[in-house]
């Protein structure tokens, strides 16, 4: 019985501790799209901060650039949402949506 008093406390903590990042937290993904070159990147579903997507969609675009290169006429920005598989659905979406309208479609591992 003493074992459960001493662990209980831990654990009521630790469960609130992700509680509350959860509740202040998204699904969100990022695209770059590159309409010059006909070409869109997308990063990967990833948890972040709502408060931070300008940050994301900032690290993403420098990310882009370094890594693929190049003069670029961009479009960035960010999707979310609560729950992983509608951020999935989303995703999915544009990720189909781009197929259809550029030349390349380039999935990165890149994710907060």
């Amino acid at each position: 019985m003493k074992i459960i008093k001493t662990l209980l406390p831990i654990f009521i903590l630790a469960t609130s501790a992700s509680y509350t990042q959860a509740a202040n937290s998204d699904w969100i993904f990022c695209t770059v799209t590159d309409d010059y070159h006909s070409a869109v990147y997308f990063t990967k579903v990833f948890h972040g901060e709502y408060d931070l997507l300008e940050q994301y969609e900032n690290d993403f675009f420098q990310h882009v650039k370094t890594k693929y290169g190049g003069d670029m006429d961009e479009s960035i920005s960010c999707s979310f949402e609560a729950k992983k598989a509608a951020t999935i659905d989303e995703f999915s979406e544009q990720l189909a949506d781009s197929e259809e309208f550029y030349d390349k479609v380039i999935t990165t591992a890149w994710a907060r």
